[in-house]
């Protein structure tokens, strides 16, 4: 059965690729912001299963869908993808000396049945003080204003100041793989080629 990826991020089709699985990716069209909860992880959830309906249409073969929405928290305070420079800046400036919490949602829907599986992993993100030529530098990077509550922790720019994770590394990349297999193995495959991976990539 193949696989489909429902996300343009760049974060996620790394962490599937680096578990060695096979896909293909469709970029959904809806608009987030319409989808509001004063519930975050609730709203993760919405936000992904509704990137899912919006896909279905599209697909005319079986296949596994995955969809996800990824936010960070800081100090009970809402951190999507920044709208400008100043509020990215705004961001990485209250992370310095403190943490955030990381939430992801993902769905993974059966196209054929419509069977859908879905769940929500959180992870806290622990800062020591970032400097504010690394910020500057940070908010130059074009993907910034691209990433939840503008953080890419892939980025050896922050990298030095992140003291420790509390959780999957993944998840706050936005698509956590131990949530993403637990889901998979709720569907019985008849045929499970391309989803089962062959030979780990190192």
């Amino acid at each position: 059965m193949k696989l489909i990826l429902g996300s343009q991020s760049k974060g996620r089709s790394q962490v599937l690729r680096n578990a060695g699985y096979s896909f293909s990716v469709l970029v959904p069209s809806i608009n987030e912001k319409a989808i509001r909860s004063d519930n975050f992880k609730d709203m993760t959830l919405l936000i992904a299963q509704a990137k899912a309906q919006a896909l279905l249409p599209q697909i005319s073969e079986p296949a596994l869908l995955i969809t996800a929405d990824h936010v960070m928290v800081w100090n009970g305070e809402l951190r999507e993808k920044p709208q400008s420079i100043d509020e990215a800046k705004k961001f990485l400036e209250t992370y310095s000396n403190n943490s955030a919490l990381s939430i992801s949602s993902v769905v993974v829907t059966n196209t054929e049945t419509h069977k859908q599986e879905f769940g929500t992993d959180m992870s806290k993100v622990f800062f020591k003080e970032i400097p504010t030529d690394v910020i500057t530098e940070i908010l130059q990077e074009e993907d910034t204003l691209s990433m939840s509550g503008a953080l890419n922790i892939d980025d050896v720019r922050i990298a030095p100041y992140i003291d420790r994770i509390e959780g999957d590394r993944d998840s706050v990349i936005g698509l956590p793989m131990k949530l993403l297999n637990k889901l998979f193995s709720e569907f019985v495959l008849v045929q499970p080629p391309s989803i089962i991976r062959a030979c780990p990539v190192i």
